[in-house]
C-alpha cells in the first residue's frame, strides 16, 4: 500500500536503504517508516502528512474507513469520497487510492 502512495522506485529505494541501515541488527516499525520518510524528503514526493502519520492509522487505530463512488449522470462520471466510519475515538484516516477511466463509465 505504501509503494502505492509514494511511488513503487521512492519505496524500493527506502526500503534498500531501512535494510541496509539495520542488516543484522534490531528494527520496529518507525524505523521503517523513518527510512520511507527520508526517501520521500529526498525526492520532493508531496503528501498530505508524514508516513508514519499515513501508516500509522494502518496498524495501530481500530477504526475503519471506506470508498464511496456514486455515478454522476449529468457529467457521465464519477463521485469518488472517504466515507470514515468510527468505532471509538473520532481520528482522520489516510487512505490513498487510485482511480482509472477510459471514455465513458458504461455503468
Amino acid at each position: 500500500m505504501c509503494a502505492d502512495f509514494i511511488d513503487f522506485e521512492v519505496f524500493q529505494r527506502g526500503l534498500t536503504s531501512y535494510l541496509k541501515d539495520h542488516t543484522y541488527g534490531n528494527a520496529n516499525q518507525n524505523d521503517l517508516w523513518s527510512a520511507l520518510q527520508t526517501q520521500v524528503d529526498l525526492e520532493n514526493v508531496k503528501l498530505p502528512t508524514t508516513i508514519k502519520e499515513i501508516m500509522d492509522t494502518w496498524t495501530y487505530k481500530m477504526d475503519f474507513s471506506f470508498i464511496r463512488v456514486t455515478r454522476d449522470y449529468q457529467t457521465d462520471g464519477a463521485n469518488v469520497k472517504q466515507v470514515e466510519i468510527f468505532t471509538a475515538k473520532k481520528q482522520r484516516f489516510y487512505r490513498p487510492y487510485h482511480l482509472s477511466m477510459v471514455g465513458a463509465l458504461n455503468l
